[in-house]
């Protein structure tokens, strides 16, 4: 069984996620004394765990440049995808190859035999 994601279907529910989270743009908002990136991050690479895989790190920086001046961490949870089947799309595939390929043996058939008739 697999897990559809923006019209992927995904092998496991970890491949899920990670194609889902991994997607996600950076945001960027700011206030009076600040500017703050939101980025999605794997949880390992930051050293936290959570049922996801993957954590939303929003890192604050003082306007007008300088360094950082905090990053805070929220544990994402699991999501919920519609399932599917991984197979399905390539016999899919290979109903489509079976297809083309009848397609060109008339042609070439259908060739030899106006050959024949001249």
């Amino acid at each position: 069984m697999g897990y559809v994601v923006n019209t992927r279907c995904l092998i496991d529910v970890q491949s899920a996620h990670d194609y889902h989270y991994g997607s996600m743009p950076h945001a960027y908002s700011h206030d009076d004394v600040s500017t703050y990136e939101v980025a999605y991050v794997q949880s390992s690479t930051v050293g936290r765990s959570s049922d996801s895989g993957w954590s939303r790190q929003t890192t604050a920086y003082p306007l007008g440049g300088g360094s950082v001046t905090g990053t805070s961490y929220i544990d994402l949870d699991a999501l919920a995808f519609p399932s599917c089947d991984p197979a399905e799309s390539f016999l899919d595939g290979v109903a489509v190859a079976w297809g083309f390929g009848a397609a060109l043996v008339m042609v070439a058939c259908l060739k030899l035999m106006s050959k024949g008739a001249r």
